[in-house]
This record gives structure tokens, sequence and C-alpha cells, in this order.
């Protein structure tokens, strides 16, 4: 299948479907993938960038950018952005039992976070990462 130069800012041909250990299957009718999709009108939604790897067991990584939909209304297992009475923000799945709100990161080496309050300032929808590895540095001469 040839690619041809896009025309759409916003838009990438959908060239087919990859499963390590087969063959790339083609799409049958040519399809674009409009990344404007990613982000529903309607919805009101802001982009953090990530420092730290507090989320990496759910492939969340330092420099990953998420997108974040503004809502105050959350479901348990979501993953929140919310600032904590201290002030300080942080970004973990949310979870409330009764009347306690627990904060759980997605790292075995962070600990679960109890806050008094927690002003939830949206729930994560989507990740962007540009996939970049660096080149090894060779080995300086002895």
């Amino acid at each position: 299948m040839p690619v041809e130069e896009r025309t759409a800012r916003f838009s990438l041909p959908l060239m087919g479907n990859l499963r390590d250990g087969f063959p790339i299957e083609a799409m049958e009718e040519r399809q674009n993938l409009d990344l404007s999709d990613l982000v529903p009108l309607g919805k009101r939604c802001f982009v953090l960038r990530v420092r730290g790897n507090t989320m990496v067991e759910d492939h969340i990584t330092d420099g990953d950018y998420v997108i974040v939909e503004k809502r105050e209304e959350v479901e348990n297992g979501e993953t929140v952005v919310a600032v904590l009475e201290n002030g300080e923000a942080t970004f973990k799945r949310f979870f409330k039992d009764k009347n306690r709100v627990l904060l759980q990161s997605a790292n075995g080496s962070k600990k679960v976070l109890f806050p008094k309050s927690a002003e939830i300032r949206g729930v994560v929808i989507g990740i962007l990462r540009r996939y970049v590895i660096e080149p090894e540095k060779p080995a300086p001469p002895k």
C-alpha cells in the first residue's frame, strides 16, 4: 500500500492492524484516523505534561502528555488530577469508600494517599507520547 503525503493537518492514513508475529492486516477500504476525534467536541479538556513515574504501571511515564477532561464527578478506578489540602497536585487512581477517599498510584514504590480533602480537577481520558529512543553512546576509548 502506498503512503501518500498528508493533505489534512490532523488526519493520518490507517494502513492496517498490527499483531506481533503476524503479517500486517491491510484495511479492505481506505480509512483515515482523524486525530481530532481523540478529544471529543463538547468536552472541556486540557493537557498536562507528566513529570515522574507515579503511574508507570499504567504505562504513563515521565514526559508523556495526559489529556484531562475537566469534571468533578468521578467513578471508582478512574485516573484523576487532584489538588490536595496542602496545595500539591497529583494524579492517581481514585477510589471512594463510604466517607473516605483513597488515591492510589500505579507504581508499587509509591504509597497510597488518604487525603483529608482532594479537589478533583479532572479525569485522564487519553495519553499522548512521542516515541523517541535515544541512541546508545559508544563507550569511551580505554
